[in-house]
């Protein structure tokens, strides 16, 4: 069987549990931007003035300016290409496509690393692993310092798509609802684990500008907190998103992605869920829901992702997208077959 996002939550020594008032007297303010957008911006030769409309914009349906009916007009390449599907879609979990005869993507590692939570202007948070310190060795010669450079940081996560290595860049969350849909349903909530190119140099032509990795989350199962949940409560001590926590908070993200050699995958070529909606982003959603624990009344999932998403209105979610099909179906879909192991 495939690994499931263990239910038991072991806590650090010291760490205080998750509170959520029914005011959110404590909770952070957040007007959500895409994480995954400003990751990229940088792989972007876009002008000041786009990357500041790309700023200009919100989760509210009524408005006609800035709201998701709006967002391919203010797309800083220009219009969605020709051909290109947006995301995120309605995936074919019923009825999927014939088992692709690409290779499958594969999880190269997972090493533990410290990871810290950010905010990027203007509210978005993202999970990252934390930057080691730079340290320069001392000149030929003088004398070995006393604390020595540590050996560098292990990537957290390393994907290979095709014939490149991608490595994580951080993770983030979606709520009340997940941003795809299995077959016509949407669920809790969706992770997203974004890979960046190794090195974008060396990227060969057709080559995804990003991978992401998307776990679907529910609460149907009756339990204590998911693991993956009760690490991010840890990560914001406070909800003080812009104070580094007081200790290392180190995660090994192997616990929560999907094995990507074993479990089911649906993949396909979209697009940033958010302006600047930048296309050639390759998508892998595991078909297998994560179940996560409703938690109790004061350690509550639910109410982690509604803290998570309250600056816009209680949601980070863009409308399903128009797919674009070919004799009945989604085009572009591929799907990679769960493989038994013994």
């Amino acid at each position: 069987q495939p690994p499931r996002l263990p239910q038991q939550v072991l806590r650090r020594p010291g760490a205080s549990a998750f509170r959520c008032s029914a005011e959110g007297d404590n909770a952070p303010r957040h007007s959500r931007r895409s994480a995954l957008a400003a990751t990229l911006l940088a792989l972007q030769t876009t002008s000041v003035a786009a990357a500041r409309a790309a700023d200009a914009w919100n989760y509210k349906m009524e408005d006609i300016e800035s709201g998701p009916l709006n967002w391919p007009g203010m797309c800083t390449e220009g219009p969605p290409p020709e051909g290109k599907q947006q995301s995120p879609i309605d995936l074919p979990a019923r009825r999927p496509p014939r088992p692709s005869k690409n290779p499958r993507p594969i999880l190269v590692s997972t090493d533990p690393v410290p990871f810290v939570a950010k905010r990027t202007p203007p509210g978005a948070t993202k999970f990252e692993p934390k930057k080691q310190a730079p340290c320069k060795p001392p000149p030929v010669g003088d004398a070995p310092p006393a604390n020595p450079c540590p050996p560098p940081q292990p990537p957290a996560a390393v994907v290979q798509y095709g014939e490149s290595d991608y490595i994580l860049n951080h993770f983030h969350l979606h709520g009340p609802k997940s941003e795809h849909s299995l077959s016509g349903k949407r669920y809790n909530g969706e992770a997203h684990f974004v890979f960046l190119p190794k090195d974008e140099r060396l990227l060969p032509v057709g080559a995804p500008r990003a991978v992401v990795c998307g776990i679907l989350l529910s609460f149907d199962t009756v339990g204590p907190l998911s693991s993956i949940l009760q690490d991010i409560a840890d990560i914001m001590p406070g909800y003080a998103f812009d104070e580094a926590p007081a200790e290392k908070i180190v995660l090994d993200v192997g616990d929560y992605l999907p094995d990507l050699s074993t479990e089911s995958i649906l993949s396909y070529e979209g697009s940033l869920t958010t302006p600047p909606c930048s296309p050639y982003i390759r998508f892998l959603i595991a078909t297998e829901v994560r179940e996560l624990g409703a938690g109790d009344e004061e350690n509550d999932d639910r109410c982690l992702l509604r803290t998570l998403m309250r600056g816009q209105g209680g949601s980070n979610v863009r409308p399903l997208q128009p797919t674009i099909k070919t004799a009945g179906r989604v085009k572009g879909v591929e799907y990679f077959p769960s493989v038994a192991t013994y």
